[in-house]
């Protein structure tokens, strides 16, 4: 569905009814930037509400409409157009959706979007690229929903390939760990059947290739974090971690048992089947490692709201609006730049400074410089005796 930019609105926000959970973002616009001023998360599990007649209960409706009943105080005041709200693959494969999408818009006072899977990737590679800093080459994006996995692969700000499976951690759990008990049989069954979904798309992902993979859900960041904590890694995810990760899950067994660093309890029960999915991933791509990103589809729908697609990176966006707000001398910053990747460029090759990004990290160093005298000395004077 397309949409006009909403620069115009001082506040925006985004709202991603997923299949496991429900976010909220909402931001202040001012010249082009955005600030986020509120994000707010809840499980509500929408897809373990989805029954063989794919058709959605009243309990799973009624944890939805309770949880946008809380949201809808921050965003339904706000005018058309400064509010999309976007359903993802639990309202995409319930049959009875329109009876929750009505009671979802008579709370919220904005119209409730079911969006299509390569929609929803395309959403979540514009967020993960406005939010993780810029680097050469082309990127693997993941993103484990509740229920469904999307994969994209793209440079900058353009997606080159989109695609969603039908597999995800509330799903899987409700397939193979439904009772909570962890088994290497039920592991390896979910594992087999992630595998299978992959297949499809393996062929075409290795086609087009990649420099980095990056993930961007609730659950690849938790099994970061556990791996960390098991002193497998710094925070991303890889193969060693992964193993030593689901032998601790055999040994302990059920779900309730498990306490780990990194691992919210509310998200244990849906753990072991994220763990699967991610396990299937790295060996049907071979992947070496993966490392979690903040930004994801909430963050692409806002973006997307602004009418930012062009290529530009985080980082120099970020100074500057800092350079703006603190009222930086833009044409001494521009000196003080200029002179110091002069000497660098002196001394580049004999101190072996030879990447791009050493002279890119010396410019921001620059600006970053003036920012902070413009802070240093408007704080001397707020705080100066009378």
């Amino acid at each position: 569905m397309p949409h006009s930019p909403a620069e115009s609105f001082p506040m925006i926000a985004a709202l991603d009814l997923g299949s496991n959970s429900f976010h909220m973002v909402l931001a202040r616009t001012s010249n082009g930037e955005m600030r986020i001023l509120e994000r707010l998360g809840e499980k509500v599990q929408l897809a373990a509400g989805i029954d063989e007649n794919r058709l959605l209960d009243e309990a799973a409706m009624q944890r939805g409409l309770d949880c946008l009943r809380r949201f809808a105080q921050l965003v339904n005041h706000l005018p058309q157009g400064a509010v999309r709200i976007v359903g993802t693959n639990a309202l995409r494969e319930a049959r009875n959706r329109a009876t929750f999408i009505r009671l979802a818009e008579e709370i919220l006072n904005h119209q409730v979007e079911v969006i299509s899977g390569r929609e929803e990737a395309r959403l979540i590679y514009l967020g993960v690229s406005h939010t993780f800093p810029g680097a050469p080459g082309k990127r693997l994006v993941a993103d484990i929903g509740g229920g469904s996995t999307e994969f994209i692969i793209g440079e900058g700000f353009e997606s080159q390939l989109r695609e969603s499976l039908q597999m995800g951690c509330v799903s899987y759990t409700q397939r193979f760990f439904r009772d909570g008990k962890i088994t290497p049989a039920r592991y390896a069954q979910a594992y087999t059947a992630a595998r299978v979904e992959l297949m499809g798309i393996e062929h075409g992902l290795r086609r087009l290739g990649w420099q980095e993979s990056i993930g961007a859900s609730g659950t690849i960041r938790a099994v970061g974090l556990a791996i960390k904590a098991g002193g497998y890694g710094n925070g991303e995810v890889n193969g060693e971690g992964l193993g030593w990760l689901k032998r601790k899950l055999f040994k302990l067994g059920d779900v309730e048992k498990i306490d780990i660093d990194g691992v919210k309890p509310d998200r244990r029960g849906v753990f072991p089947a994220g763990l699967a999915i991610l396990e299937a991933i790295f060996d049907a791509l071979e992947l070496q490692s993966m490392t979690h990103s903040e930004g994801a589809l909430r963050e692409g729908v806002l973006y997307d709201l602004l009418g930012r697609h062009h290529d530009e990176d985080v980082r120099d966006r970020s100074l500057s609006f800092l350079m703006e707000r603190y009222h930086v001398d833009t044409e001494q910053a521009a000196r003080v730049e200029a002179k110091a990747l002069e000497a660098f460029d002196q001394v580049a090759e004999a101190w072996n400074l030879d990447q791009d990004w050493h002279r890119e990290l010396l410019a921001w160093a620059a600006r970053v410089h003036e920012v902070g005298l413009d802070i240093a000395t408007t704080t001397t004077t707020s705080t100066a005796p009378t």
